[in-house]
């Protein structure tokens, strides 16, 4: 109902995980590059292997590469389906998730790019 409480709590929520989303979307891509030297998927500090566009970081490619980038959309996806089916988190989890997916994307498909074509990633 408009107007009540309930309104614009529900208003709220969706903005603010519209925001959250969002700025979880931006982060995305820079975590999964932290997480990838961490575990020591990729190396910038060991030998690159040669491909015909360029040199590229260790790792970039393999098996584990992939996996970081999949199962971590994965399982965020999985964490706002879930929020999604309770009525008190459907109204942040909902906007969260679908501006996360909208954001982060894009900006991996970007970091990815420059996995493979060489470069150094933006900062």
């Amino acid at each position: 109902m408009v107007g009540s409480r309930g309104g614009v709590l529900e208003m709220v929520g969706g903005i603010a995980g519209a925001v959250g989303g969002a700025v979880a979307g931006f982060l995305y891509p820079m975590a999964i590059i932290v997480l990838q030297r961490d575990l020591e998927i990729t190396d910038p500090h060991r030998p690159a292997t040669a491909t015909p566009d360029g040199p590229v970081e260790y790792g970039v490619g393999s098996v584990g590469y992939w996996a970081s980038w999949i199962a971590t959309f994965a399982a965020i996806l999985a964490i706002g389906v879930l929020g999604s089916k309770y009525r008190r988190t459907r109204t942040a989890a909902v906007p969260a998730t679908v501006v996360f997916a909208c954001v982060s994307v894009p900006l991996s498909l970007l970091f990815i790019a420059f996995d493979f074509g060489g470069a150094p990633h933006p900062s």
